[in-house]
């Protein structure tokens, strides 16, 4: 680990060779799991391994002051989890389970800070070339634990294009955005709309919508900035609303022209049907296709404030609650085999509904901290702006309607935001971090 310890720091600074395939590994090891406590990725695995050395570096008060209120909001998280677990009495290995999940970020969100404090660029782009072979790899060997547990009770670890190789696609796409943006935008455009195409061809609906909307936000933000000088002390609070504006504006139109277009059977009759089976509810195509979402948000309601425990059972009905509120009709053997899990498929509902208002509080300031980072300015601009945005444009869907899973990715997301954003950037450099990019390096740069 000396590669990441004794170089001089500038986040856009190019990092050395030993730093690269530092970043190389750790995506290769993103997606290959090893039952540990639960599933746990190697890469994960590794950074847990590496705080003890990097101990004195990670608890700096240059990086602590960088991972702003997310340690403090995770560690309210971890107390909350462990005192709903011994209230609850949850079976100890599930409690682990949910343990370590916060652990994992309690490690990697200082790691990411102090990692991606120079040569950001090139160790996200290596990152993400390990991660393309992880995602293949993973099919086959090392495989989640869903994938894991969908063979064990299904007989199918149902590895597919919505499943699995959508972010094989995303990763694809994130690769082409780094390699090309700095070069030519419509070119990097053209990569992200090309692989949107592909995912809305094979069903993925919501990678397609964020490889749409990080450009077309891009587009906007450039624009905008572009008249306000590259500062957000030039761009003012007038240009930044018209950027979140245009954002809002984007995902609406998007959101509708799906509609139509599934609709009118202009994508296929699968997506015809898929699209009549889940619009038929009082809550819209989001709900109808994420009925798991009321299912977190009923048993919410019941217990705001303490959590059911890690990895709760559904012993009060809440799944087929959701499904009925949803206008679907449970399935018979809902419970028949069993209490499953309650469901969630939301990065804030599972975190509220396992350990209460806590987890919320701490996924909430993260979308938050993702959202930002769309409408302001970030150090490395010319490279940098649409993988960062697209990013955290995606995330910000994940955190809303996905479980929580990809706990490194997120977290060197949340990094490069955290090192790069220069609405956080200190007045006078100290420490490690450098000084903001002038406006008139940003305004050559966008």
């Amino acid at each position: 680990m000396n590669a990441i310890t004794d170089r001089t720091t500038d986040a856009n600074a190019k990092a050395s060779s030993n730093e690269c395939l530092i970043a190389f590994l750790l995506g290769l090891g993103s997606r290959l799991n090893v039952r540990l406590i639960g599933y746990l990725p190697f890469s994960e695995l590794a950074v847990l391994l590496a705080v003890p050395f990097l101990l004195p570096q990670l608890s700096s008060r240059e990086v602590l002051k960088r991972t702003k209120w997310t340690l403090p909001l995770a560690g309210l998280w971890l107390i909350s989890l462990a005192l709903t677990d011994a209230y609850r009495a949850t079976d100890w290995s599930l409690s682990a389970r949910g343990i370590a999940r916060i652990v994992v970020f309690l490690a990697a969100i200082p790691f990411a800070v102090y990692f991606l404090r120079r040569g950001t660029y090139e160790k996200l782009w290596w990152f993400t070339v390990g991660v393309v072979p992880s995602i293949v790899l993973s099919a086959f060997v090392f495989r989640s634990g869903v994938h894991e547990g969908r063979e064990l009770v299904y007989g199918d670890a149902m590895i597919n294009w919505k499943t699995h190789w959508t972010g094989l696609a995303a990763n694809a796409a994130g690769l082409g955005m780094l390699a090309s943006y700095r070069r030519g935008h419509a070119y990097a455009y053209a990569i992200s709309f090309g692989m949107a195409l592909l995912n809305l061809v094979k069903g993925s609906r919501s990678e397609a919508g964020m490889l749409i909307l990080g450009p077309l936000i891009t587009m906007a933000y450039n624009t905008v900035a572009s008249r306000g000088q590259g500062t957000r002390r030039r761009i003012g609070s007038f240009g930044i609303s018209v950027a979140a504006v245009a954002a809002l504006g984007f995902a609406g139109l998007i959101y509708y022209g799906y509609s139509y277009a599934a609709s009118e059977g202009l994508l296929g009759e699968r997506e015809f049907s898929r699209y009549q089976n889940q619009s038929r509810n009082a809550f819209g195509l989001f709900v109808g296709g994420r009925p798991a979402i009321l299912s977190s948000y009923l048993a919410i309601s019941e217990s705001p404030f303490i959590g059911y425990g890690s990895w709760p059972m559904d012993k009060w009905g809440f799944n087929a609650k959701g499904l009925e509120l949803a206008g679907k009709k449970p399935p018979g053997d809902l419970y028949k085999r069993g209490y499953p899990l309650i469901d969630s498929h939301s990065h804030i509902g599972q975190a509220w509904v396992e350990s209460g208002i806590s987890g919320a509080i701490f996924w909430i300031y993260v979308f938050w901290l993702m959202a930002q980072s769309i409408i302001q300015p970030i150090q490395d601009e010319r490279r940098l702006r649409l993988a960062v945005s697209t990013a955290a444009m995606s995330f910000c869907w994940h955190i809303l309607f996905s479980p929580i899973a990809s706990r490194l990715e997120l977290s060197l997301t949340l990094g490069t935001i955290l090192t790069q954003v220069i609405a956080w950037a200190p007045k006078k450099a100290s420490g490690p971090y450098p000084k903001p990019l002038s406006a008139n390096v940003l305004r050559r740069a966008s």
